[in-house]
């Protein structure tokens, strides 16, 4: 990991805890040393709104310009995930119960697709009631890519 993703790291988990129900998903630096784009996902229990976004930007930009941090120009994104990426902690998953997964977990040394409408989801575990069959209970422990179904 770069100094800089790493000062970016620790800028974002200090400006979010102002923000409790916020959280970080990802921080992605891409560019060229001339041209840096910093991309910060970021994610709420009850999901993140544009304005949250932008507040929790200008701060994050503050600091970068008070600090003169960054080596050259950049552009910095902040917003959500987006519905249609991956599910990554398990504290993403109750703003979601009520839509369709698409699970891959490992169950006896194998890897399985289900299919199925997240009914329940906890610190420990999720719940999905596939079509047509019984409801399974899934340990994060045993997943290894979650997505949002689009209806699309």
């Amino acid at each position: 990991m770069s100094t800089i993703e790493n000062r970016i790291l620790d800028i974002v988990a200090k400006i979010l805890t102002d923000f409790l129900d916020i959280f970080l998903v990802e921080c992605l630096i891409r560019g060229k040393e001339e041209r840096y784009v910093v991309d910060v996902f970021l994610d709420g229990d009850n999901g993140i709104d544009v304005e949250k976004c932008a507040k929790i930007s200008r701060k994050i930009s503050r600091i970068l310009e008070e600090e003169d941090f960054m080596p050259s120009a950049y552009v910095l994104n902040v917003s959500s995930p987006g519905v249609a990426s991956p599910l990554r902690f398990p504290r993403q998953y109750p703003q979601h119960v009520g839509r369709d997964l698409v699970v891959t977990v490992v169950k006896e040394g194998e890897n399985r697709i289900i299919r199925g409408k997240l009914t329940e989801a906890n610190s420990e575990h999720i719940i999905l009631q596939p079509p047509k069959t019984e409801a399974v209970r899934l340990y994060y422990s045993e997943l290894i890519s979650s997505k949002v179904q689009l209806p699309w």
